[in-house]
């Protein structure tokens, strides 16, 4: 399918959705699609291609967390995407169990238990050496670099492992030479719980 539904409105969007993923289930299905949230809800495996080349292949979670390939998105769209559970839901927040790490995030309308994924902006993770304190923030997360690379402007894109699961940072460069970001480097990962979209939370049927 290429683009099915890019001329469709939101609503449309949501109403085809199951029933393209229903069939994905029981036939094998190429999707073309330049919208995350397609993605989020009905591929298992993808090929990321940009300028007529690929630049990476394989399960989502692996693509949108090598670093590398992500260049090509451009900053405000690198993201990372996590996998895992619902595991409450409390003062009009969701908590999620993404590998044995706890995550909040905006309200999701789902039972206990059901598989989600999430997709977190590069952008909007901030990175300490230190467990940052009084902060209205609900999620320090806490991981080890295993990578950094440098663009071509003055940013950098910092890999880290939460759990078996791996986050992307967006940081200067001067940031990651002030903190000594390396391979190693032991850090906390901090997220506004209301930074991620809804559109980038998808309960997996």
């Amino acid at each position: 399918c290429d683009e099915p539904l890019a001329s469709l409105d939101a609503g449309m969007k949501a109403d085809l959705l199951p029933y393209i993923a229903a069939l994905g289930r029981r036939v094998p299905m190429v999707y073309v699609t330049h919208a995350y949230g397609e993605l989020l809800r009905l591929a298992d495996q993808v090929v990321l291609i940009a300028g007529g080349q690929t630049l990476g292949s394989g399960s989502l979670t692996d693509v949108f967390s090598d670093a590398g390939s992500l260049f090509a998105l451009g900053p405000r769209e690198v993201g990372a995407v996590l996998e895992g559970t619902i595991a409450g839901h409390d003062d009009g927040l969701t908590l999620l169990d993404i590998g044995g790490v706890s995550l909040t995030v905006p309200p999701v309308e789902a039972p206990l238990a059901a598989q989600v994924r999430v997709r977190i902006r590069a952008s909007d993770v901030i990175l300490a050496l230190n467990v940052p304190a009084d902060m209205s923030t609900n999620n320090i997360l806490t991981g080890q670099v295993t990578r950094v690379d440098k663009g071509g402007g003055p940013g950098a894109l910092v890999s880290v492992r939460i759990g078996s699961q791996t986050l992307l940072a967006r940081v200067t460069q001067r940031s990651a030479a002030h903190l000594a970001l390396a391979p190693g480097t032991r850090c906390f990962a901090v997220l506004k719980a209301l930074a991620v979209p809804p559109d980038d939370i998808t309960v997996r049927s």
